[in-house]
């Protein structure tokens, strides 16, 4: 029942992002939208900000569980799909005082897909562990750039950040070839 209870106040959540700033949404306005009563919502999360937390996490564990068998660019479409979907929740909560919650999330998303794309690639298979952990810590701050910026940007699309990821990668997999000849 609570876990039904979660996933409604925060689908009411998402849909008053849709239209608010994050900064204007109170804890009524959660409990009008899910049809729930206030006691329920502190029964449930300590604040707004925790509700957003535990909201992100559970999208990004989500997307994590559902991308164990699929390849590097099979879990980046997933990723790009989901901020497709979400784009302008996102937004809206990415331009205000609580980004610092979607960032952490972010990272650590990131750093996941990194990971798998780094330990199963053939090519990262001659790199030892120092060389593998400092490509991990480049490709993650690459990418999580990447997504600032797009972000950050007036009027974005989605496609225009899926071309730009998707060079990277290339620009990645070239550079990775190189290394590895040089090796």
């Amino acid at each position: 029942m609570s876990n039904r209870t979660e996933k409604a106040i925060q689908r009411a959540f998402k849909k008053l992002l849709l239209n608010k700033a994050f900064s204007k949404i109170t804890v009524q306005d959660i409990a009008d939208e899910s049809g729930i009563n206030r006691n329920t919502f502190y029964y449930h999360y300590q604040d707004i900000p925790t509700m957003l937390k535990t909201m992100v996490k559970d999208d990004l564990i989500s997307l994590l569980e559902q991308s164990k068998q699929a390849s590097y660019e099979d879990d980046l479409e997933a990723l790009l799909n989901y901020v497709r979907e979400n784009e302008q929740i996102i937004k809206n909560v990415y331009n205000t005082a609580r980004r610092d919650i979607f960032d952490k999330e972010l990272l650590s998303a990131i750093e996941h897909y990194i990971r798998k794309w780094v330990i199963t690639d053939e090519m990262s298979k001659s790199l030892n562990e120092e060389e593998k952990n400092a490509m991990i810590e480049y490709c993650r701050s690459l990418y999580f750039g990447l997504f600032i910026s797009w972000i950050s940007s007036k009027n974005p699309s989605v496609e225009e950040f899926r071309k730009i990821l998707m060079s990277s990668h290339k620009f990645l997999e070239v550079h990775k070839r190189y290394r590895t000849r040089k090796s």
